[in-house]
This record gives C-alpha cells, sequence and structure tokens, in this order.
C-alpha cells in the first residue's frame, strides 16, 4: 500500500470532523502523544511540524455526545490497522480522554 501523504491525512481527518462534533490526529510522538485537531488554525503546517519532530501518526480520535454524557472512540489509520499494539496505544488515549472529561 502507498504511504498518503500528510494532506490526504487532514483530508482524512476533515472528512472524520465532519460525522462528529470533532475529531483528531493521534500522532505517537517518544514520550508523550501529541493531537492535530480539526479546528487547529494550521493543521497541515501542524502535522508537519510533529513529523519533523520524530512523531508518527497513527489514528483518529472523535469525540460526540450521547444523552449528554461526552464520549469518544479512537481507530487506526488504515496504515495501522494491523498493528496490535497502535489498537492499545489508542485504547490508552481513549481512557485518557474519557478520564479528562
Amino acid at each position: 500500500m502507498a504511504r498518503r501523504t500528510t494532506r490526504d491525512l487532514i483530508r482524512e481527518l476533515c472528512t472524520e470532523a465532519g460525522r462528529h462534533e470533532s475529531a483528531a490526529l493521534v500522532v505517537a510522538m517518544a514520550r508523550h502523544t501529541a493531537f492535530v485537531h480539526n479546528a487547529d488554525p494550521a493543521p497541515l503546517q501542524r502535522l508537519n511540524q510533529l513529523l519533523q519532530s520524530g512523531g508518527c501518526p497513527v489514528g483518529i480520535l472523535t469525540h460526540h455526545t450521547v444523552g449528554g454524557e461526552p464520549r469518544c472512540h479512537a481507530r487506526a489509520l488504515r496504515e495501522w490497522a494491523d498493528e496490535p499494539w497502535v489498537d492499545r496505544y489508542l485504547a490508552a488515549v481513549v481512557t485518557a480522554e474519557t478520564a479528562a472529561a
């Protein structure tokens, strides 16, 4: 499978944001997790900066409200869909986001 460009990833982010209240690319960094939100003023530049700093985009996190309760969900980008560590990583991100809500 051909690697997608950062523009492709931002397009996917915007598509997901259109289906949910908000969305963010999940970028795995060496010692933390960074996010590129659909509402960022310059999401493409932010993503490129994170990649230049050693980040790796692995998934998309979405937020929505169900019955007045905030909910979030994460899924792996297709490039990482078969990597078990990515599912565990994203599950930890969802747990942290849910606790912060």
